[in-house]
């Protein structure tokens, strides 16, 4: 930043767009050495001469009394003026030496929208997170064929970046990832349970870019598979817990500064049937405070909500836990994926008759924030 002092203002007798010669401080002010300036010194000077004026980047040298000229803005198209002999010039701040605040915005609504580039910019930090994958619902057998849980949904993608303004485009597209729906519960007898549905993708532009979360499936007589994980982006998610015939396995654990967690697997029924336990949700533990979404309880218990980043931070969502079995009932319903991205639990088992499965849990939306810098 140039050097910045108080009250130096000078007369000068340069004529023409040259180099000035400094004069003398004019009344009620100091010169430029005076005011601490030395030789080397490069300062913000205005220069005005009547009614026409240049503002500039100067180099003081102490040896003969000279300031350099380059201007950056001036009453002539930015060039320097032609000066007439009797010109005043000082130094000063201009907006450009003023620090302003970062403007933030916010783009949560699922869908599409637009950034506009405001005037100024410099720099700009993107941060983007995709939906986190819906759970699959558990399936309903008769007792003697098995009935496998859910599969839990995975967990978005994340990502940060710092781009310079100059490379980016006056408007930009972005798309805020939805967060997939959960399988819904299945009413029928002996009937598989439903998948979920895939997260959906977030982007600025074509600059960054964060991946969905894959879908959890539905129970089967065989399996309950749990949503992959896309291998793309800066900060991957991670895979669902796969739902079983018994206790279902748990969300994968994002590491440290990685991804959203995958959501944990539904409880599943034996050919012989008993009660099991969702699967937990895996743990972002991006927070001091990040808890995995419980598993349900053996016996149809729901899952149990996993941590959520502080609303509009835009960190990684913990997995939603998966809801257990029942022998006697309803099947527990998945938990939905913690904000930003997390996957959505696996729905429990249950047996035919009047009862339904567990739904899978919802995942987790994306969020795409872009902070401006001046």
């Amino acid at each position: 930043m140039p050097k910045l002092v108080n009250r130096a203002r000078m007369t000068t007798a340069t004529t023409g767009t040259g180099t000035l010669t400094l004069g003398a401080a004019t009344p009620g002010y100091q010169s430029f050495a005076d005011a601490g300036i030395v030789d080397g010194d490069q300062v913000r000077y205005v220069i005005e001469d009547g009614a026409t004026w240049e503002i500039g980047l100067g180099t003081y040298g102490a040896s003969g009394t000279v300031l350099t000229r380059l201007p950056q803005a001036s009453a002539n198209a930015g060039a320097a003026i032609s000066l007439t002999g009797s010109a005043i010039v000082f130094i000063t701040a201009v907006a450009d030496d003023i620090a302003q605040p970062a403007e933030v915005q916010l783009f949560t609504t699922p869908g599409t929208a637009t950034w506009t580039k405001p005037a100024g910019a410099k720099a700009v930090d993107v941060i983007v997170v995709g939906g986190g994958g819906g759970g699959g619902s558990g399936r309903k057998s008769a007792s003697g064929t098995a009935a496998f849980g859910g599969g839990g949904g995975a967990g978005g993608g994340r990502a940060i970046m710092t781009l310079p303004a100059v490379a980016l485009d006056p408007a930009v597209t972005v798309s805020i990832g939805a967060g997939g729906a959960g399988g819904a519960a299945v009413l029928s007898d002996s009937t598989n349970g439903n998948n979920g549905v895939t997260g959906g993708q977030s982007s600025f532009g074509s600059y960054v870019f964060a991946p969905q979360g894959g879908a959890g499936a539905g129970g089967t007589a065989t399996s309950g598979t749990a949503g992959a994980a896309v291998t793309r982006g800066l900060f991957q998610g991670t895979a669902g817990g796969a739902g079983s015939s018994a206790a279902g396995a748990a969300g994968v654990t994002s590491g440290l500064g990685t991804g959203p967690a995958g959501g944990g697997g539904g409880g599943g029924l034996a050919a012989a049937p008993a009660n099991a336990a969702g699967g937990a949700g895996g743990i972002a533990p991006f927070y001091a405070n990040a808890v995995a979404g419980a598993g349900g309880t053996a016996g149809g218990g729901a899952g149990g909500t996993g941590t959520s980043s502080p609303l509009n931070a835009g960190g990684p969502g913990a997995g939603g836990g998966g809801g257990g079995s029942s022998t006697g009932g309803n099947g527990g319903s998945g938990a939905n994926g913690g904000l930003y991205g997390g996957g959505g639990g696996g729905g429990g088992a249950a047996p035919n008759g009047p009862g339904s499965s567990g739904r899978g849990g919802n995942g987790g939306q994306g969020i795409v924030i872009v902070i401006t810098h001046f």
